[in-house]
């Protein structure tokens, strides 16, 4: 299975990393990680988070006719990916490559 990991990228169309996903023809899970450690760095704010959560309830609404939905999880990236890991098969994440902050690069040195 493939996951699309959305992180800040929040969008179906004219997305290339959901569109190299779905191409491969493989089962794609669609994922968004509220981690912990983000929420509480001194660079975002509530409002940040809010407007996420808004950005996320309309893709929940855009992906109804497509008869699918993202995963929304909380927890630390490596924590959510070692379960996901211990459930199914991932052959592959896609993802836009980082352009946040230090933390955001250093999390997934694994």
């Amino acid at each position: 299975m493939n996951i699309v990991w959305f992180k800040r990228d929040l969008r179906l169309n004219d997305n290339e990393v959901l569109y190299n996903a779905i191409s491969s023809g493989r089962k794609t899970l669609l994922l968004y990680i509220f981690e912990p450690s983000l929420q509480k760095d001194i660079h975002y704010s509530q409002r940040h988070f809010d407007f996420i959560k808004q950005s996320l309830e309309s893709l929940q609404k855009e992906l109804l006719q497509y008869h699918t939905q993202i995963l929304i999880v909380e927890g630390e990236a490596i924590d959510i990916f070692k379960k996901l890991k211990n459930l199914i098969s991932i052959r592959a994440v896609y993802s836009h490559q980082e352009t946040g902050i230090k933390i955001t690069f250093d999390r997934l040195r694994f």
